[in-house]
C-alpha cells in the first residue's frame, strides 16, 4: 500500500506532521498522488489541489483539525459536502470536532489525538516541572500553546486561547 500525504505548504504544523510522517514511513509514502493507493488530506482545506479523477479512484482520508461553529458558513458547509463525495473516512483529534462533523457525513470518523516526536521533546516529571516554575504540588496545570492566525491578517485566532490554568 502506498500513501500520499497532502500538506498545505503554509509553514504550519500540518507541514511538520506531514514531513515527520513521510520521514518515519518512507517505505510506504509516495510524492505523486497518482501513484498512491491512499490519499491522506492532512490539509483538508487543500483538497481541490488534487484532480477529482485521482480522488475518485483512491481511498481518501481527511484530517479535520477543528471547526469553529461560529465561522462555519454556508460556503464552508457546501465545500464540506462537495469534498465529502470523495472521502472514505475522517480523522479528527478530538470528540468536539467529531460531534460537529458527524452531523454532516455518514462516513467513519476516527478520533486520534496528535502525536509527539519524543526525539524532539524532553519529557519531564510533572513534579519537577512544577518545582521549576514555582507551582504548588497539589495543582493540576492545563495548557494549550500554539501559533495560528487569521490568514494574512496575522491576528491570532481567538478560538485558540493561549492561556494555562492551574486548578
Amino acid at each position: 500500500m502506498k500513501v500520499f500525504v497532502l500538506a498545505p505548504r503554509e509553514n504550519w504544523v500540518c507541514d511538520r506532521i506531514a514531513q515527520e510522517f513521510v520521514s518515519a514511513c518512507e517505505d510506504v509514502c509516495v510524492q505523486n498522488p497518482a501513484q498512491a493507493d491512499v490519499i491522506w488530506l492532512l490539509a483538508g482545506w487543500c483538497w481541490n489541489h488534487i484532480h477529482p479523477e485521482i480522488l475518485k479512484n483512491k481511498k481518501v482520508i481527511v484530517t479535520v483539525h477543528h471547526i469553529v461553529p461560529d465561522k462555519f458558513t454556508d460556503e464552508k458547509k457546501n465545500e464540506f459536502i462537495i469534498r465529502d463525495k470523495f472521502v472514505d473516512a475522517y480523522h479528527v483529534p478530538n470528540k468536539y470536532t467529531q460531534q460537529f462533523i458527524e452531523r454532516l457525513t455518514d462516513k467513519p470518523i476516527y478520533v486520534l489525538p496528535y502525536w509527539i516526536d519524543d526525539k524532539k521533546w524532553n519529557i519531564l516529571e510533572k513534579e519537577e516541572c512544577k518545582k521549576r516554575i514555582g507551582l504548588p504540588e497539589n495543582v493540576t496545570v492545563i495548557g494549550s500553546f500554539q501559533r495560528d492566525s487569521e490568514g494574512e491578517s496575522g491576528l491570532p485566532k481567538l478560538e485558540k486561547d493561549q492561556t494555562s490554568y492551574a486548578i
